[in-house]
């Protein structure tokens, strides 16, 4: 007999932990932009923050994906996580050159 579904608990902290991440980048980005007096808009929009942001919006979207019963709520997600991808490529890119 086994007491925990395993494969609920993975998936709800996926989607738990990557809220933690933004919430973590998002306060990280207040105080580095209050230290070097700029806009909070100006420092999110900086390629390692974009990074940040895409991974932790990507990682959301995947384990909501794996928790959502509904198949249209499923494609949804995933379609959303590749565009998050997407970006995610997109920032490394920029932060390369």
């Amino acid at each position: 007999m086994n007491l925990i579904n395993w494969n609920s608990l993975i998936s709800n902290s996926i989607w738990i932990i990557s809220l933690s991440w933004l919430l973590a980048v998002l306060s990280m980005s207040l105080w580095s932009a209050r230290e070097n007096n700029r806009k909070l808009s100006t420092e999110l929009d900086r390629p390692n923050r974009q990074m940040q942001l895409n991974l932790g919006g990507m990682l959301f979207c995947v384990g909501l994906a794996l928790v959502s019963e509904q198949l249209w709520q499923m494609l949804i997600l995933i379609a959303l996580g590749v565009l998050f991808l997407v970006q995610l490529v997109l920032a490394a890119r920029a932060m390369q050159q």
